[in-house]
Order: C-alpha cells, then sequence, then structure tokens
C-alpha cells in the first residue's frame, strides 16, 4: 500500500508541458531515468519492468485527463503503445551497454 501511495503523489507532482513535442521529450527522459534506475543494482527484474509499464499508462492516462480534451479510448491506447515500444527499445540499448567489451 505504501508504494501505491508514493506513486499517486508522485502522480499529483507531474506536470507535462501543453506542447506536444515537449511533453513527448518529458515522457521519453522519464522512461530513460526509470529505466536507468531499473538496471541501478544492475538487474532490472520482470516486476520491476511491469512497474515502469504500469506508470507510464497511469502517465499517459493523466496526460490525456489533464488535456480539458475529451481524448478517444482508442488515441490513448496508441499513445501508451508508443511510450510501451519508447521503453523497450531504451532498455534494449541499456542492456546493450552492460553486454559490451571492455578494454582491461
Amino acid at each position: 500500500m505504501a508504494g501505491g501511495a508514493a506513486v499517486g503523489k508522485l502522480m499529483a507532482m507531474l506536470t507535462f508541458s501543453k506542447d506536444p513535442n515537449t511533453a513527448e521529450r518529458q515522457m521519453y527522459a522519464l522512461i530513460v531515468y526509470l529505466v536507468a534506475i531499473g538496471y541501478i543494482d544492475g538487474e532490472f527484474d520482470r516486476r520491476e519492468r511491469g512497474f515502469v509499464r504500469d506508470f507510464i499508462e497511469k502517465l499517459v492516462n493523466k496526460r490525456a485527463a489533464d488535456s480539458g480534451q475529451d481524448v478517444a479510448p482508442d488515441v490513448v491506447a496508441r499513445f501508451v503503445s508508443h511510450f510501451h515500444e519508447l521503453f523497450e527499445q531504451t532498455d534494449a540499448q541499456v542492456q546493450d551497454l552492460f553486454d559490451e567489451v571492455t578494454m582491461g
């Protein structure tokens, strides 16, 4: 329950720009931060990935609700899918960094 309360507080504090391009960059930056934090212990496990995917969905829904417009559910679903894809791409890029051979 405490984790849910913390997420709720965080959601209340986040406000995306009204400019769609800026909001897109803000969301991408947040995804990068979440992935980086997920790997902080060297392993980004299934539960942590699930948290990020759920959080992305909540953020997209919040953005739609905060827009003051009637946003169709299929539009929200497309944005959720888009940001989930960005999450997966970012995760793959970070995984690749762990797999790089380093000179010793």
